[in-house]
Formats: structure tokens, sequence, C-alpha cells
């Protein structure tokens, strides 16, 4: 059933079935998609207040508007832990295993989940006491053993044992935060140990809260732990999403560890992954392997393949943006991943200055015209020669800038008769000085994205002011040839 958001309430027959007629008039006059607050009866009798665009969220998804506020606060005070624990169990046997959390919101059951929070229990409180973890997102064990509550939690574990840093699974709230809090009480994430000292640092990992209605409860939590350790200075309270990143926790862990090296590495590929990523890249190289298996030639594809653009835009089968996200931020690039798998011989060729000669050479003896002229000539539509061939000629011109100075000290050098090249002006010359520099700066980030990004944006700005200087010399030309012609018509 879809959501009509113009239409009125009269031809909604689930938002026209509880219409208070008498408070609020003609139904008609009112859209579904309405923000004004009006009065709504259940079959109960319960009258309440709600906004028309809020009743009718569900619509689409589920098929059902949300139900009486009245009948929901009922519903939500009958959920006591004992009968949470019940239900959950029961929808444990007959399916097999507990399902997540957006299963029993889809299903009927917001109102357990929000009783959950609003006792003080977490999801994985009911795993643990239903000894359901198969299916659970947040279940990860790190390289010390412990079944954490989160993967942000699991990939700090597994940075701190890479530095042999001692630490827990997070305990209980001392007697005096239920006082400052109004919770009964509330559990740490994590403790470490200090270095070459006995005082342990108590942790937070923000982030993760339940969505919805939990919300207005995580944030009033949040800023109750807060406020009850400021001046700790043994409190850590770290963003989920920084625990991701390995350059993060070494910025914001360094005032309590220091700068330690890694001196832990007990699998063979330690050494080519993040230690934020020790507990969580095998689960990528396995599904790596089933990607590659599916290729005819059983080597894992490039990630334009992954992501379905030009060439493989048309290409049967699923894109894969997350895969190629993921395997940036374990292996830092396709070209590592295919090292691991054994399968390095298919990576790009390594370039040097005798190989880019050596294609200059077999590329001229073929065509007869540089790899620029056969990309204008595609352009204008003057050649037969395919794209991928265009490209290849590209690819080997961006070498010999790299590695010989340009394709025409490249030719020259192995005894080619070209035209002088073109010389860059003095305002190129610097741009591409400092465009080298800053390309040099973002790889020396640890962080693959960004770098990329920079990159490629450095290189676009090079490239538009290459074009404008060639611009430039052609109405140059062209005005030279002008006044040629004008004389000799003179």
């Amino acid at each position: 059933m879809g959501r009509p958001g113009q239409n009125p309430i009269s031809e909604c027959p689930l938002l026209l079935a509880e219409w208070h007629h008498e408070k609020n008039g003609d139904p008609h006059k009112y859209s579904v998609g309405s923000n004004k607050l009006v009065w709504w009866h259940c079959s109960l009798g319960h009258e309440f207040q709600a906004k028309p665009n809020t009743r009718s969220a569900p619509l689409a998804k589920q098929g059902r508007i949300t139900e009486c506020s009245v009948c929901r606060s009922t519903r939500q005070a009958e959920w006591t832990w004992e009968h949470i624990l019940t239900t959950a169990t029961q929808i444990k046997n007959q399916r097999g295993t507990l399902p997540p959390v957006p299963w029993f919101q889809k299903n009927g059951y917001s109102t357990m989940v929000n009783a959950i929070y609003n006792i003080g229990k977490t999801w994985l409180d009911v795993r643990q006491e239903i000894d359901s973890h198969e299916t659970s997102s947040l279940n990860a064990i790190s390289r010390i053993g412990i079944r954490w509550r989160s993967k942000a939690e699991a990939c700090l574990s597994d940075f701190l044992y890479a530095r042999d840093v001692e630490h827990s699974i997070g305990r209980r709230y001392p007697p005096s935060y239920a006082k400052v809090s109004g919770k009964k009480s509330g559990m740490y994430d994590m403790h470490f140990r200090k270095p070459n000292s006995n005082e342990w640092v108590d942790v937070e990992i923000w982030g993760g809260h339940p969505g919805g209605e939990g919300t207005v409860e995580y944030q009033r939590v949040r800023q109750a732990k807060t406020d009850f350790h400021k001046g700790n200075r043994n409190f850590f309270g770290v963003e989920h999403s920084d625990c991701y990143s390995e350059s993060r926790l070494e910025f914001l862990l360094k005032p309590y560890i220091g700068e330690l090296p890694v001196v832990k590495q007990g699998h063979e590929l330690d050494h080519t992954v993040p230690t934020i990523r020790w507990s969580t890249y095998q689960e990528v190289l396995d599904f790596c392997r089933q990607v590659a298996a599916l290729q005819k030639d059983g080597i894992f594809p490039s990630e334009k393949w992954l992501r379905k653009q030009a060439p493989y835009e048309n290409r049967m089968g699923d894109a894969y943006p997350s895969l190629m996200d993921k395997i940036y931020q374990h292996f830092e690039s396709i070209a590592n991943l295919r090292k691991i798998l054994g399968q390095q011989d298919h990576n790009r060729r390594n370039w040097s200055d005798d190989i880019v000669k050596q294609e200059l050479d077999a590329w001229m003896k073929r065509y007869g015209r540089t790899p620029g002229v056969i990309a204008t000539a595609f352009k204008n539509g003057d050649t037969n020669i395919s794209q991928s061939e265009v490209r290849r000629g590209n690819l080997i011109a961006t070498m010999a800038q790299k590695y010989c100075g340009g394709v025409t000290k490249a030719l020259r050098s192995i005894g080619y008769d070209v035209k002088p090249e073109r010389q860059k002006s003095s305002a190129l010359s610097m741009l591409h000085l400092a465009a080298s520099k800053i390309d040099n700066i973002a790889k020396n980030i640890n962080d693959v994205t960004t770098s990329r990004d920079i990159r490629l944006n450095v290189k676009k700005i090079y490239l538009y002011a290459n074009q404008l200087e060639r611009k430039v010399d052609e109405l140059n030309q062209a005005a030279e040839r002008s006044e040629k012609n004008a004389l000799q018509t003179a």
C-alpha cells in the first residue's frame, strides 16, 4: 500500500477508521501528509493526538499506520524483563536464532525494543540471557578471545593487543553513578592499563545507539556519563567511527599510552592490514575469494568491474561498492589484495624507463602516430582504433611523462624523428611542481580515500590548466596564419 501524501484522509481507510469527526471535522480537508496535530480514537475508545504524516509513515513499507499512543504506552509498561526474555526465547525457538532489532521493529515488537533500553538493558543483554549470538552483527571476537558488543570495540581491542596494552571487557559503573544519572546501573565498554603503570583507564565508545524513540534516551544517558566523568583524567571517550581509523586511534590514545610500536603479529597477513582490522579482514578476504572464483579466469576483478563503471556498466550481476571500500580499508588496493591471493602477476606491470620505450616503439610500429595524436583522432571520429586501445595509449603516454620526461623525449632517445615538444609556460611549470608536492603530501596521509580524492582533484586542475594553455597556443597560431595570409593577399 502506498502513502499518498497529498491525498485527503478520506481516501485512506486505515486513517479514516480512527478519525475523530467531532473534534476534527471533515476528513476531506486534511491530507495524509499533513503535519497538523489532530485528534484520533482507536478501536478501544482511547482518544489521542498525533500528526497524520507521522501516523501514515509505515504505510508504504509495512501497509499499516502507527498505533494508538495510549495503547502503545500500556503495552510498553507490560514489557517486564521476564516478559521480554520469554518472548525472545519463543521467537528464537521458532526461527532457530534470535533475529536482529530491525526484524522486531518491522513485526510489531517496537514497544518491546524500546522497553529494553528504557529499563537499562541492551540487545546484547537479551542475546546473552538466551544464549543467541548467531546472527548478531554486533558480536565480534578480538585477538584476545573476548566477545565484544560491537565491531568498534573489537577494533579498539585489536589495536591495544597489537601494542601489548593490557585491557579487559567493561565492568559496571560504581553506585555513585546511579545518583547523578537516575539509572539503576551502567556498563563501561572497556578498561585498559597504562603502560608501565598500575592506573587503569575507563573507556566509553560513543555511537551505535538504537535510533527512533531510543535516540532521546541514548543522548540523555551519554550526557549523564559525560557529566559523571568530568575531571577524571583516566577516562577515555571515543566516537564509534574513530575506532575504524588507525591514525585517529594513534592520535587520540597518545596521551594515555604514548607512541607504541606494533609488537604482536600472530598471523601471516597481519603485516598487510591495519591492526584495527585484525579481527575482521578474514571475512573480507573470504568474500573476495568467492568473487574471484565467479570470474571466468579466476582472477579478482578491477575496481571498475566491482562498481559497474564503464566499460562494465552493463555487465550482468550486482555491483560491489561497499566491498571496494572495505578493500581500501583492509588492504589499501586491489594490487595488494591480489598479492595476498597469489595473483600478483595480473596486477598492472611495473613500469620503468626501458619498458616505456619498448611499449612506445611497438606502438609507433603498429600505428605510426603517437598516442596523443591517436587519442585526438578517436575523439574526432577519424580512426577505427578501439576505445580500450586508446586508453592503453594514454597509459603509455602517462608513464612516458613519469619515467622519460614525455613522449617526445622517449621517442627521440630510441631514434624517432619527432617535432620539438611544446615548452610549458612558467605558470604551468609552477602548477605542475605544486601538484607534485601536494601529491607527495597526500601519499603520506594514512587515509586512502582522502589521499585518492586529493590526487584526483590535483590532476584535474593540472589537466584543465594544460588544456587552457593549448587553446591559447592554438589561438596564437591561428592569428599568425591569418596575419601571413593577409600579407600574402596584399
